[in-house]
C-alpha cells in the first residue's frame, strides 16, 4: 500500500516529487508518438511548464484559454491514462522488464481509467468563441470569490467546475485540469491516483466522478498542502508516482504467483516422475526370475544342489 497521506512528511513528499520527471522520460521513451502526435514528454512539458506560465502567471496577466488549449490538455490527460510504468532511470536494467509488464494491455498497472475513444471529437465539436467565453467566465468567477476558508475555496471551486462542464466532453474531472492550470497552486486536479491516494488510502474504488466526490478530494489534497507547504500540482505528482509504484506491485506479486505455481506444479510432475523411475527399477530387479547358486558336489552326489536364493 501506498505511504499513508495523513502521515507522509515533507522529506517524503518531495523524494517521491523528484522521481516524477524519471517516470515520464521513461513512459515518453518506451512508448513515443505516431506520426503528427506529440509523446507524453511534450505533452507533459507543456501541462506544467508552458500551460501554467501561460494562464496562472501575475506578472502581465494570463491569456484566455482557447479550444486548441482544450484540446492539448486533454490529449496530455487521455495519454496518462494510457501507459505508464514505474519511475526509473530511462537507462536502468528494470526499465526493460517494467515496459514488457506495463505494455501487456491485462497487467493490473493499466486496468484504470476509462477508455473514452469519442471524448476528443467532442471537445473538437465545441464552438470556438463558446469555448473562450465558458472558460473566461468560470475562471473569472473562481478569482473574484472569497476564499477565506477550506470551504470557501472548496466551493468556488466546485462553482466554477459547473460553469466548465457546460461545454462538450468535458466532465468533472477535465474541468477541474482548466482549473487547475488557472491556479496551480489552489485547485488539485481530479485524476484517478489523486482520488485513490487521498481518499481511498490506495485502494482502487470505483470513482463516480461527481461533486461530492471531488469536494472531498479538494478537502483532503488542500489540507495536506497546508500541512507540508506544497501545491496541488505537486501533490497529484506525487500521487500519480505513488499508484504507479503500487501497480508495479501488483504485477511482480501476480509474477510471483505464477512463478510459485509453476514450480509447485513441476515439484509434483517431477515426484510422480520419480516415483515412476523407481517403480521400474524395482520390477528390473524383483523379476519373477530365480538366481541359481552352485553347490560344490559333495561325493557320492551326482548332482549339484540348488536352493532358491
Amino acid at each position: 500500500m501506498p505511504v499513508d497521506s495523513n502521515s507522509i512528511s515533507k522529506v517524503e513528499f518531495e523524494a517521491l516529487l523528484a522521481n516524477y520527471p524519471a517516470l515520464v522520460e521513461a513512459i515518453s521513451e518506451s512508448k513515443g508518438a505516431k506520426p503528427g502526435q506529440k509523446t507524453l514528454g511534450e505533452l507533459d512539458a507543456y501541462r506544467y511548464g508552458k500551460a501554467l506560465w501561460i494562464f496562472s502567471r501575475e506578472e502581465g496577466g494570463p491569456r484566455e484559454m482557447t479550444l486548441s488549449d482544450v484540446q492539448t490538455l486533454v490529449e496530455w490527460k487521455l495519454y496518462c491514462h494510457e501507459l505508464s510504468i514505474r519511475p526509473l532511470p530511462p537507462k536502468s536494467p528494470q526499465t526493460t522488464r517494467l515496459i514488457r509488464c506495463y505494455a501487456n494491455p491485462l497487467s493490473p498497472a493499466r486496468r484504470h481509467g476509462k477508455f473514452r475513444p469519442t471524448l476528443m471529437k467532442l471537445v473538437a465539436s465545441n464552438d470556438a468563441n463558446t469555448v473562450k467565453a465558458i472558460i473566461s467566465s468560470a475562471v473569472s468567477a473562481y478569482r473574484t470569490s472569497p476564499a477565506s476558508s477550506l470551504s470557501n475555496a472548496n466551493a468556488n471551486a466546485r462553482k466554477a467546475l459547473d460553469v466548465l462542464t457546460k461545454l462538450k466532453g468535458i466532465g468533472p474531472a477535465t474541468a477541474s485540469l482548466l482549473l487547475n492550470v488557472h491556479d496551480p497552486q489552489g485547485v488539485i486536479f481530479f485524476s484517478d491516483e489523486a482520488y485513490w491516494w487521498l481518499c481511498c488510502g490506495g485502494k482502487r474504488d470505483v470513482i463516480k466522478y461527481n461533486a461530492k466526490e471531488y469536494g472531498e478530494l479538494f478537502e483532503r489534497a488542500t489540507s495536506l498542502g497546508r500541512r507540508l507547504g506544497v501545491e496541488m500540482v505537486d501533490v497529484e505528482k506525487v500521487a500519480y508516482v505513488l499508484m504507479k509504484r503500487a501497480d508495479e506491485g501488483v504485477a511482480n506479486g501476480e509474477k510471483g504467483m505464477k512463478k510459485s505455481a509453476k514450480s509447485k506444479a513441476e515439484t509434483k510432475t517431477g515426484g510422480q516422475k520419480a516415483k515412476r523411475e523407481e517403480k521400474r527399477e524395482s520390477v528390473k530387479r524383483g523379476a519373477g526370475h530365480e538366481e541359481k547358486e552352485v553347490v560344490p558336489e559333495e561325493p557320492g552326489l551326482r548332482r549339484s544342489k540348488r536352493r532358491k536364493a
